[in-house]
């Protein structure tokens, strides 16, 4: 049986633009206290009954795969954590955190993170009703199988006062070098902010923005619809992605800006050491440059895989063995210039 291949190395629509959508649902089950007041034994018990739940669910060839991050190397958790497969939270909890995730690792179900259970759902591009769509399929199931904290007139209960109502929380990632450029992010967050939606680096609150890559996502989650919450996400990201169209017009036959593109594609595909902070800025300009047609011999794909595997423990775990700062940055050139040739 051939191996699925993982959702990130795919293509979706307006990949080029926004690399993926995602979206979470936080859960908790009526019969335990929230994480901050259970004990190692309820959280484990927790664990054993998703999974017990999870092994009945129908995927077809997509199967889960279960890990218990006591029983994982730092480098492993933290290469989960790269590849936006768990969260930050769930990194830190090495005693009692639980993750499923399925071979194309498209969905995760996260278990003693903030919640008791976060349903995670990731596609490749623009691509939220499909997304929204495959999450509440699972949270469907898990509601049969399991007993919810819900509440008729609140919704879900969640830990934060924040996620309660729908628990949803709909995202798209998004690419704005240009827009960046014409150091237009600030504007953007401000209105982001009066229409109840936040703009973050790539790995969430507090990250730092890698490779021109922000997340956009809902703050609402009480008094809306789901549906009514991607419906106003989609419509905003519509309104972005016309804004960074415009931008890289106006940017489009400057010279500067062909030359940097033209020279990181240069350095990636010839250089002997690439840091990983160089990295994700050299994959910015190279992915602008693809998707506006100025690079024509690299593809989107290709970027998605070095992507997958650049970051210090993904690249590590790419080539099997512990590697220093220095060797990472030349096996990281290295690793590149084997998937650009490919």
């Amino acid at each position: 049986m051939t191996a699925l291949k993982q959702w990130y190395f795919k293509n979706g629509t307006q990949s080029n633009l926004i690399p993926s959508t995602r979206i979470r649902l936080a859960r908790n089950l009526k019969q335990f206290p929230f994480e901050d007041r259970m004990t190692i034994d309820q959280q484990n018990q927790l664990s054993k009954l998703v999974q017990q739940a999870l092994e009945q669910l129908q995927m077809g060839e997509n199967k889960f795969r279960y890990l218990k991050l006591s029983d994982m190397s730092e480098k492993e958790i933290y290469s989960l954590l790269e590849k936006h497969l768990i969260s930050l939270d769930l990194s830190r909890n090495t005693k009692t955190g639980f993750v499923a995730i399925s071979e194309d690792d498209s969905i995760s179900i996260m278990v003693n993170e903030e919640d008791h259970i976060r349903i995670q759902v990731l596609s490749t591009g623009f691509d939220l009703e499909h997304t929204l769509d495959l999450a509440n399929k699972i949270d469907d199931y898990f509601d049969h199988e399991l007993d919810y904290a819900f509440d008729p007139k609140l919704g879900f209960l969640t830990a934060c006062p924040t996620n309660l109502g729908t628990g949803m929380r709909a995202s798209v990632m998004i690419h704005l070098p240009a827009l960046k450029q014409f150091n237009a992010i600030q504007q953007l967050s401000n209105n982001l902010g009066k229409l109840g939606m936040t703009i973050r680096g790539s790995f969430g609150e507090g990250t730092n923005v890698q490779g021109d890559m922000y997340t956009i996502s809902n703050q609402v989650t009480l008094g809306i619809s789901e549906q009514n919450a991607i419906q106003n996400l989609e419509n905003i990201a519509k309104q972005i992605i016309e804004k960074e169209q415009n931008a890289r017009n106006q940017l489009k036959d400057n010279d500067g800006f062909l030359d940097a593109i033209w020279r990181s594609y240069a350095i990636l595909k010839y250089a002997k050491l690439i840091s990983g902070e160089e990295c994700s800025q050299l994959l910015s300009s190279v992915r602008l440059g693809v998707s506006m047609g100025i690079l024509t011999d690299i593809s989107l794909e290709q970027i998605n895989e070095i992507t997958a595997y650049y970051m210090p423990s993904s690249l590590c775990l790419y080539y099997k063995k512990d590697l220093d700062a220095h060797q990472r940055d030349a096996a990281r050139a290295q690793m590149v210039q084997q998937i650009l040739t490919k």
